[in-house]
Protein backbone atom coordinates (compact mmCIF):
# COMPACT_ATOMS: atom_id res chain seq x y z
CA UNK A 1 0.00 0.00 0.00
CA UNK A 2 2.16 2.33 1.05
CA UNK A 3 4.49 1.47 -2.05
CA UNK A 4 1.76 2.68 -4.12
CA UNK A 5 1.52 5.58 -2.90
CA UNK A 6 5.14 6.57 -3.33
CA UNK A 7 4.83 5.46 -7.21
CA UNK A 8 1.17 7.80 -7.48
CA UNK A 9 3.08 10.62 -5.13
CA UNK A 10 6.41 10.58 -7.58
CA UNK A 11 4.09 10.77 -10.32
CA UNK A 12 2.32 13.81 -9.87
CA UNK A 13 5.94 15.23 -9.01
CA UNK A 14 7.60 14.39 -11.71
CA UNK A 15 4.97 16.89 -14.32
CA UNK A 16 6.03 20.54 -14.64
CA UNK A 17 4.62 22.52 -11.97
CA UNK A 18 5.59 25.93 -13.72
CA UNK A 19 4.15 26.92 -17.15
CA UNK A 20 5.90 28.83 -19.49
CA UNK A 21 4.10 31.21 -21.44
CA UNK A 22 6.07 32.45 -24.83
CA UNK A 23 5.48 35.91 -26.55
CA UNK A 24 3.71 36.28 -29.56
CA UNK A 25 5.16 37.76 -32.80
CA UNK A 26 2.74 40.34 -34.70
CA UNK A 27 4.68 42.32 -37.29
CA UNK A 28 7.14 42.23 -35.81
CA UNK A 29 6.21 43.28 -32.34
CA UNK A 30 6.52 41.25 -29.07
CA UNK A 31 3.05 40.69 -27.30
CA UNK A 32 2.35 39.14 -24.08
CA UNK A 33 0.30 35.75 -23.81
CA UNK A 34 -2.08 37.36 -21.38
CA UNK A 35 -3.26 39.75 -24.29
CA UNK A 36 -5.19 36.86 -25.52
CA UNK A 37 -5.74 34.84 -22.50
CA UNK A 38 -7.35 37.28 -19.97
CA UNK A 39 -9.89 38.38 -22.70
CA UNK A 40 -10.58 34.85 -23.34
CA UNK A 41 -10.98 34.34 -19.44
CA UNK A 42 -13.12 37.56 -19.05
CA UNK A 43 -15.57 35.90 -21.91
CA UNK A 44 -15.83 32.27 -19.61
CA UNK A 45 -16.19 34.51 -16.83
CA UNK A 46 -19.16 36.96 -18.48
CA UNK A 47 -20.52 33.85 -19.72
CA UNK A 48 -20.73 31.70 -16.25
CA UNK A 49 -22.48 35.05 -14.68
CA UNK A 50 -24.89 35.43 -17.81
CA UNK A 51 -25.51 31.27 -16.58
CA UNK A 52 -25.78 31.82 -13.24
CA UNK A 53 -28.24 34.70 -12.89
CA UNK A 54 -30.47 33.09 -15.97
CA UNK A 55 -30.84 29.95 -13.60
CA UNK A 56 -31.41 32.88 -10.68
CA UNK A 57 -28.78 31.34 -8.61
CA UNK A 58 -26.97 34.92 -8.12
CA UNK A 59 -29.15 35.60 -5.26
CA UNK A 60 -27.13 32.80 -3.23
CA UNK A 61 -23.48 34.62 -3.91
CA UNK A 62 -22.79 36.36 -0.85
CA UNK A 63 -19.83 39.02 -2.09
CA UNK A 64 -20.94 38.74 -6.04
CA UNK A 65 -17.67 41.40 -7.05
CA UNK A 66 -15.72 38.90 -5.24
CA UNK A 67 -17.09 35.99 -7.07
CA UNK A 68 -16.67 37.34 -10.04
CA UNK A 69 -12.69 38.09 -9.56
CA UNK A 70 -12.66 34.31 -7.92
CA UNK A 71 -13.86 33.08 -11.27
CA UNK A 72 -11.68 35.24 -13.52
CA UNK A 73 -8.89 33.79 -11.93
CA UNK A 74 -9.69 30.31 -11.54
CA UNK A 75 -10.41 30.43 -15.53
CA UNK A 76 -7.23 32.53 -16.07
CA UNK A 77 -5.03 29.67 -14.29
CA UNK A 78 -7.22 26.82 -15.98
CA UNK A 79 -6.26 28.42 -19.33
CA UNK A 80 -2.32 28.73 -18.53
CA UNK A 81 -2.30 25.08 -17.26
CA UNK A 82 -3.94 23.91 -20.55
CA UNK A 83 -2.05 26.23 -23.12
CA UNK A 84 1.19 26.90 -20.98
CA UNK A 85 4.01 24.94 -22.22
Amino acid sequence: MINRLGQVVRYFFKRPVFYMLHEMSIGGMLFSPLLVIAPLAFILTAATRLLLHYLGLRRYIWKEAWFDVGVFVCYLAAIVYLFGD
